[in-house]
This record gives C-alpha cells, structure tokens and sequence, in this order.
C-alpha cells in the first residue's frame, strides 16, 4: 500500500464487508466462512509486529481486494449495491451518455412569423415529449436512487480503492452525487431550487398540453359516434 491512509481506507472497506456477510441472517455457509476469513487476516494484521507484519497486511490487503472483485457474485441480500442494479440495467438501455435528444434534427429553424402551423405545432410537442422524459427519468432515478440507497453505501464507495472503481461503482457514485444535488436537505441553494420550480413548470405545461391533445381526441370521437353510418 502506498500510504498509512490508504492502507486505513482498505481495512475499513474489509471490516464493512465482514460486517456485512456476518450480518445478514441468510447469508450461507461459503459466505459465513469468507467473512470468517477476512476478519481473522484484519485482526492479524493490525496485531502483528516487526517483520511479520508487512506480510500479514499484504495477505490481508488481498483477501478483502479478492472479496471486494467478487462483491456482485454474493448471493441474493449479501452484495453491496444490489438495490441499484436494476437502476444499472436500466441506465444500460437508456444510454445516459447521449447527449442529444431521441429527435435531435427535430427543431426550429430560427424564428417564425406569425402562429406556427399544425406541423411546427407537432414538431414541439415531439421535443416537448423527448425533454419531458428527461425530466421523469431525472425524477425516477432520483428516487430510485435513494430508495436503493443504505447507510453504508457511501462510506463503501469513499474506501473504495481508485484501481477497483469498476463502471457499475462509477456509475453509483454518479447517481449519488446528483441526487444530492438535487436533495441538498436543509443546506439547499437558490439554483437548486431554480432547478425545481424549473422542472415544475415543464411538467405543468406538458400536462396542460396533454389534456389539450385528450380533450380534441374526446370531441373527434364525439364527432365520429354522431355521424350516421
């Protein structure tokens, strides 16, 4: 290890995960022993002296470096982040490093005299649609987020070594941070509350649109039903 805080960082993430696996009243026998295992290589290794220890911390370091490599083969209740995989899954179906809307050659060219025609008027709503479900997703993952979110969770990510920050681990330190961002508690900020009220409006106003759209389709149909056939 290249430093005392590194080396700190390390046995903290081992004793989170020993604390875990001994924890859980399901957790197997294999899982059991594990844990078993790694808390004796902690124990010696804090206990040991002279030129024992350097040893005894190596076998230490890698048995809880072997244990974290394999944290999402654990069983079902035992694997540290296993409330935001399906957060995971879905971010690999949405693509989240898109940048570009659904129908990104979808837009206004410049500005536009008098009222928009009806084609202009279903162009918006097309983009209207693709920047409210940014909104959603934003809101849902937010929340899924911290529902899937434990007490531990971050404490395990800061203690994670840099080497083993793999993409599911990057991608929940993302979505961490930008539901703190948009959670800050009671040291909120004025942007964050722009973003909010932001957010509110879109919505507002897509639903005003929606129910504009619901009451023509109701009167085609009332059209339709009135016509003799």
């Amino acid at each position: 290890m290249d430093s005392f805080e590194t080396r700190e960082k390390l046995i903290n993430l081992g004793r989170q995960l020993v604390a875990q696996l001994s924890a859980q009243d399901h957790a197997d026998t294999f899982s059991r022993w594990v844990a078993h295992y790694v808390g004796e290589q902690i124990v010696a290794a804090e206990k040991s002296t002279g030129q024992e220890k350097a040893a005894a911390e190596r076998q230490c370091f890698d048995a809880i470096l072997a244990l974290w490599s394999h944290r999402n083969k654990l069983p079902d209740g035992l694997r540290p982040f296993e409330g935001f995989e399906p957060i995971l899954r879905a971010l690999a179906q949405l693509d989240p490093n898109e940048p570009r809307p659904m129908y990104h050659l979808l837009h206004r060219q410049g500005a536009m005299d008098g009222e928009p025609s009806d084609v202009v008027k279903l162009v918006d709503f097309v983009l209207s649609l693709d920047r409210i479900a940014r909104v959603l997703i934003e809101f849902a993952l937010n929340e899924a987020t911290t529902k899937a979110a434990r007490p531990e969770t971050k404490s395990l990510l800061e203690n994670a070594m840099a080497s083993s920050m793999t993409s599911d681990l990057h991608s929940i330190q993302e979505l961490m941070r930008r539901s703190d961002a948009l959670n800050p508690g009671e040291d909120a900020n004025a942007g964050s509350v722009r973003r909010k009220r932001e957010r509110l409006e879109q919505l507002e106003k897509f639903c005003s649109l929606c129910e504009s759209i619901r009451d023509s389709l109701r009167e085609e149909f009332k059209t339709s039903d009135s016509t003799p056939h």
